[in-house]
């Protein structure tokens, strides 16, 4: 375990969860604007 292969581990989990992140609040903004109408 290197401290390089630890670096692109946290910088490949990072980049998941924050896509993650993205997708579930573009999905919840689309619920919502279904809502009102």
């Amino acid at each position: 375990m290197t401290a390089e292969y630890l670096l692109n581990n946290a910088f490949v989990i990072g980049g998941f969860w924050t896509m993650l992140i993205l997708v579930i609040g573009q999905l919840l903004i689309i619920k919502k604007r279904n809502k009102k109408k």
